[in-house]
């Protein structure tokens, strides 16, 4: 029983702090949109047909109207349909 109750005091937690987190970054930090994302990645060369290998973290975008999904579409508006998209990732148990 105290398991349970430990269990779901944490996970409450964790929640609050993601939420805090989510709540800091939308308020302290710039807003970006999958649009500028992939007007930035073309002003810096990145072409239509290119292969693009990224290793990011999204909290260091600054607030991402529309989340990582809105990142996903930036960065494949900037390769195009005819480029490549590298995007490593982590699994954490």
């Amino acid at each position: 029983m105290l398991d349970v109750l430990k269990k779901g005091i944490k996970a409450a937690l964790g929640t609050y702090r993601h939420r805090r987190r989510e709540a800091e970054l939308k308020r302290d930090q710039r807003h970006v949109t999958a649009g500028q994302i992939a007007r930035d990645l073309k002003s810096m060369g990145v072409a239509q047909g290119d292969t693009l290998f990224i290793h990011s973290s999204l909290k260091s975008l600054g607030f991402v109207e529309g989340g990582p999904d809105a990142v996903i579409r930036g960065l494949m508006d900037a390769v195009g349909p005819e480029g490549t998209l590298i995007l490593p990732t982590y699994f954490l148990p």
